[in-house]
This record gives C-alpha cells, structure tokens and sequence, in this order.
C-alpha cells in the first residue's frame, strides 16, 4: 500500500489520515481472549507488516471488522481510516457509503463512520493528516484527541485536541460539525449544501471556503442578510473582518452614517459597519483580534476574549472586550464603556475635549484614546502627536502603523 498522496495542493484536506492510539496495551486481556484472541486496536500487532488486521476495538459489544494497520510510520500501531494517492476512487458519495465505508483498503478508501466512531469512543486516539504536494513536498498535521459521535448525531467531529505540525491547522474550525454527504446536509451553510457545492464529504461548518466575500445572515428572522468578508486562512479560519487598513487608500476621516453603514470595498481597505457589527456581537459570543504590522515588518497581536457593541440607542458603545492576551500590549481595555465618536458627533467621555477632531479618527474614545486604528494612515515614526493610525503599547503615540485588521469569530 502506497504512503505517498499524489494529491495537488489545493485538494489536500482529504489525504491520508491515520489515528495513532495513545494507550492502548500489547498485551491481550482475558476478554480479549473470549473473543478470537483478537487484537483491539493496530497498536497490538505492531509485530506484524504493515497490512489488513482483523481488530475488535469493543470486546464483547461490537462485531470484529478488519482495517489497514500502517506498522512503518513512526514506529508503526496506526489504523489508516482514509487513503487517497490517485483518484482511482470516486469520493463523492452518499450517507450510507460515507457510513460504511468504501474502497479497498490496498488501494484508495474510506474507512467508515460506524468504524471510526466505535474506534474513537473505546479509546483516546490521536490523529495525524499526511498530505503530498505535486512537488513531492510533505506536510503534517497532528492532533492530540480524535474523536466522532454516533450515528444519532450524525457523526459530529467532537474533538480534535491541540495542534502541532507543518500543514497548519486547518481543521479545528470543524469541532462540532455534523458529517454532511451529497444527500444529507448537516452544515451551518445558509445558502446551499457545502457537501454538494464543493463535492465532497466532510464536517462542514459554513463551507470549508477560502477568504473572501460572503453572504451571511446573523439572527435569521429578524435581521437581513448582508455581506462579510471571511479570513479563513488565520488560526483555521472563521473570522469576520470588520475593519481592514493596509495602503492609506480609503479615508477614514468620515461621518456617523459613514461608520454606521460601513464604507469601502471588501477587497480592500474597509470598515464594515457599527450596525453590522452590533448585530454580530449581539447574535452570538464573539472573540476580537486586532493583527498590527510596523513597517519593519514586525507583526503584533492583540486579542480579547469578549467583545461586544452595543445599538444605536446607546450609541454603539463599547461594551465590553474581555480579557486581553497578545504581544500588541494592551490598549483598548481602556476604551470599554465608551461610546463612539465620529467628527461629527461626538460622544467621548470628555465634552469639551472633541476626540474624533482632535485626533481626526473615529472610535470608542476616552479623553482621548490608547488606540486610534481609524485614525490617519501616516508612515513610520512622525512628528504629529496621536493623529495617526497607533496603538500605543506596541509602537507609542508618535508611529503610524502599516496594517491593521480587527477580526471578530464566534466563541463557544
């Protein structure tokens, strides 16, 4: 059985995929022995070539059932429950061959849901993703607790664990996910089935689709649908971009409707909108990250774990932001509370001090600020105090930055 994936690069998310089992004994128990003397998981043959064993991960509840135990990679006990290296099996199936499996297993194949969840639920397992190039490059991806619910919740991809290798993680952002095929839609997809939109099979969430603009519908039956551009590429996707700076080419000096509504284009320089942005963090829990590069290259984080903005009846107020973690520093927990202002209304915390003019930006401002992203894109270190696009902790009151993009993804 071949362990190279002639996959190209822009299919690798199904490419081989190997559980390694984490503590599973060598040696057979007296139940075991009750039931053939069969081995329970690939780590007890690990004597053995690699090749199809007949295992029996539950004795005494589930029926044996054979699978490919791969005894070569890192020192063997693996049970492979996909294998793809050069088309020669179609993949785009329904729910009762994605259930039990299809293939061969000397060649290409799907293991089975049935299988992979009855291996997953008798004992902890980890997961590994090797993935092939055109170019022969190799790419992992590990993660440290695989597993998938029965069948009367449709398989639900429940955990993954933590993340290490170097494919990036990529599938972390399908925790909770339902298994969908071309005749069963399980997505959270509100326009369309993902299974049969990117023919395949998988634990897809809202598609599993490269960044770019979307059509979204935060609370369906209140609200309208409206566009959003979606960052799946940072920390296994998912995130909403709500402002987005990068080359001074959009003013961000602007008026309240301006920022009520949103302004620019989504493939570029953008603020998506106070009132999108209410209704996102008040349809669910969101997360914020704030992405900062200097123009020596240097890159910044800061993220808070809870952010929300209120309506337009208290002026879309910063209600909260969580706790902050990061490299950036910290500054926007200050501004929590604060009502926004633009430069023609102003809503800051000090009356006779008009932020927004003053520093010629719009944002949650205090008396006046610790950061000021919507403020003038100005390059490097500059005489001008606070005017520009800052964030004080990371690079102080007198540096205009080169990017900033502020994303916000939902939190369980």
């Amino acid at each position: 059985m071949t362990q190279l994936i002639t996959t190209a690069t822009l299919f690798v998310l199904l490419t081989v995929v190997q559980v390694a089992f984490g503590e599973c004994s060598s040696n057979l128990t007296e139940t075991k022995a009750k039931y053939f003397n069969l081995p329970q998981c690939c780590a007890d043959s690990r004597d053995r070539p690699s090749g199809i064993q007949i295992i029996q991960p539950q004795p005494g509840f589930g029926e044996p059932f054979g699978v490919y135990c791969d005894q070569d990679y890192e020192g063997g006990g693996w049970t492979v429950i996909q294998n793809r290296y050069d088309g020669s099996v179609n993949f785009y199936r329904g729910w009762k061959q994605y259930e039990d499996g299809f293939g061969s297993m000397e060649g290409e194949f799907w293991l089975g849901l049935k299988k992979i969840h009855e291996l997953t639920y008798s004992k902890k397992y980890e997961l590994v993703v090797l993935m092939d190039d055109w170019e022969g490059y190799r790419a992992v991806a590990r993660y440290s607790r695989f597993s998938v619910a029965g069948p009367e919740e449709n398989y639900t991809l429940k955990s993954v664990g933590n993340y290490s290798g170097t494919a990036g993680d990529s599938l972390s952002f399908q925790v909770g996910m339902k298994f969908s095929t071309l005749d069963v839609d399980n997505d959270t997809h509100e326009d369309g089935a993902c299974a049969v939109m990117y023919q395949g099979a998988w634990w897809y969430a809202v598609c599993h689709q490269s960044s770019g603009v979307q059509t979204i519908l935060p609370q369906p039956g209140f609200g309208q649908p409206f566009d959003v551009f979606c960052d799946q590429d940072f920390e296994s996707g998912g995130w909403t971009v709500i402002q987005n700076r990068f080359d001074g080419s959009v003013n961000f000096y602007r008026g309240w409707k301006q920022y009520e509504d949103g302004f620019g284009s989504m493939e570029g320089e953008f603020w998506l909108g106070l009132k999108k942005i209410h209704e996102l963090t008040y349809s669910k829990k969101y997360e914020l990250v704030v992405l900062m590069e200097d123009w020596e290259g240097y890159t910044a984080i800061a993220r808070y774990s809870n952010f929300l903005v209120a309506g337009p009846e208290e002026k879309y107020m910063l209600k909260s932001v969580g706790n902050y973690s990061g490299t950036a520093g910290d500054s926007m927990g200050g501004h929590a509370g604060m009502k926004f202002s633009t430069l023609d209304q102003n809503n800051n915390s000090v009356k006779d001090r008009y932020c927004a003019n003053k520093y010629q930006g719009a944002w949650w401002y205090a008396s006046c600020h610790t950061s000021n992203l919507n403020g003038v894109y100005m390059k490097g270190t500059v005489p001008e105090f606070a005017i520009m696009m800052c964030w004080k902790s990371f690079k102080g009151y007198y540096y205009g930055l080169r990017t900033s993009r502020m994303m916000i993804r939902t939190v369980n």
